[in-house]
């Protein structure tokens, strides 16, 4: 699994722009395995929503609902 040796740079960051750069970087598979996996470890809210907000400028949703 990828997300294993993912780290997030950013969680400590507090600028909202490093979040986005980290984010456009990741593949949309990553991006959506990153979904799945922050959901099903009930991660914080606020990072499962930066997830979504990137998703759905990718215009991902149809990806996610399929696989839900």
């Amino acid at each position: 699994m990828i997300l294993k040796n993912l780290t997030y740079p950013f969680i400590n960051s507090g600028g909202g722009s490093h979040k986005a750069e980290f984010m456009e970087k990741l593949s949309d598979d990553l991006l959506i395995e990153s979904y799945f996996k922050a959901r099903e470890l009930q991660l914080s809210s606020d990072f499962i929503t930066l997830i979504e907000h990137e998703i759905k400028r990718r215009s991902l949703d149809n990806v996610i609902q399929q696989l839900s």
